[in-house]
């Protein structure tokens, strides 16, 4: 059985775990041909990814895939995403945002 990312799945977001143990051992690194995006489930590799814009660079995210993120701010890279960044932490400085835990 092939490896299915259904994120918004509701016992996805009830509990993720199972999931995410199941991708760091069979595809921590790999291209979602479905939802068009690149998910990586291992800390290092994320990290590695956020922080190298250079190689790494959301530029290419042209959206198309199940949900469209192209135009959160969230996907974009530096120095624009630094900028709305810093405008949503003077709104919410402590990043909690309303109805969050």
């Amino acid at each position: 059985m092939g490896l299915e990312l259904r994120l918004l799945d509701p016992a996805v977001l009830a509990d993720p775990y199972p999931l995410l143990h199941r991708l760091r051992g069979e595809a921590p690194v790999r291209w979602d041909e479905t939802q068009r995006v690149w998910t990586l489930a291992r800390y290092r590799d994320a990290l590695f990814a956020l922080r190298e814009d250079g190689i790494f660079s959301s530029a290419i995210h042209g959206g198309g895939g199940v949900l469209d993120t192209s135009s959160w701010f969230v996907f974009h890279d530096p120095p624009r995403h630094t900028r709305l960044r810093n405008l949503v932490a003077r709104v919410d400085p402590k990043g909690c945002g309303e109805g969050s835990v």
